[in-house]
């Protein structure tokens, strides 16, 4: 812009304002509220961009956009959000068959500050969720039904195997997942070619299983809120086994003697 000593045309000075309300509200700190954040924290994003109102204004939004396959996580996210915030938005679904919602949330960034969260890849469990199984386990299992799978691997000695998959090695969600599950977990490397974008994808995968010394804590914290069913019905069909070895004889490795063949078929 030139100024007017200079001789040059002088233009109008167009001032630009941001104009962000912040109001400040308790949140209670409950399993429902951990099962959200380990989901948005899986498939979710938090995102800011600029809006020009008028010629004189531009207005800078807060938005947070939750985006899966699964409907029953997602209907479940939003009324969590809703119930939590008083807000009321409409999912959507696109043609491939993703389902979603987005908030606007410039007027939470307090509450989100208070809560924890944090939306960077790997998930990170909040302060006030990573040493309490009861927050923990419904966190995690926002985490299985956003970014994990659940399978079940050798047939002769039955495994079960819940997987959380993101971008980034997951050092802290895995050591808390030891602790809160006494349980080893391991991060492994998974490379898979995408044929749609002609390219590599690389992950890392976070795995443990369920086992003598963790059913209890997988079944009374992180089972009941499992939206997604057939991934709810693996870990289910599978904790029978322990409900078989409580008068069974268990094995030295610690697997129970599993003859149901219906458990046996459930392999996805």
């Amino acid at each position: 812009m030139k100024n007017e000593s200079s001789g040059g045309n002088v233009l109008s000075e167009i001032k630009y304002s941001i104009y962000v309300k912040i109001v400040s509200m308790s949140v209670a700190k409950t399993p429902e509220i951990s099962y959200m954040i380990g989901a948005l924290q899986g498939d979710g994003c938090l995102t800011k961009y600029f809006v020009k109102e008028r010629e004189d204004r531009i207005t800078l939004r807060h938005v947070i956009i939750l985006e899966a396959i699964d409907l029953e996580m997602v209907k479940k996210v939003k009324e969590i959000f809703e119930r939590t915030f008083s807000r009321k938005r409409k999912i959507y679904k696109r043609s491939e068959g993703r389902f979603g919602f987005t908030f606007g949330v410039k007027t939470l960034l307090n509450e989100f500050k208070e809560l924890d969260i944090d939306f960077k890849d790997p998930p990170k469990p909040p302060q006030w969720i990573k040493n309490r199984i009861d927050f923990f386990g419904p966190y995690l299992a926002g985490l299985i039904d956003a970014d994990g799978d659940v399978r079940i691997k050798r047939p002769k000695y039955p495994q079960c195997a819940i997987r959380i998959t993101s971008g980034h090695p997951q050092k802290y969600l895995k050591e808390f997942v030891e602790k809160n599950l006494n349980c080893c977990a391991s991060i492994t490397e998974e490379k898979s070619f995408n044929k749609q974008w002609i390219m590599w994808n690389h992950g890392f995968r976070l795995e443990f299983l369920v086992s003598s010394k963790n059913f209890e804590n997988i079944k009374q914290y992180i089972l009941q809120y499992i939206q997604i069913p057939r991934k709810k019905l693996i870990i289910e069909r599978y904790l029978r086994k322990f409900d078989i070895g409580n008068t069974a004889k268990v094995a030295e490795s610690g697997h129970a003697v599993w003859k149901n063949p219906s458990i046996m078929a459930c392999r996805y």
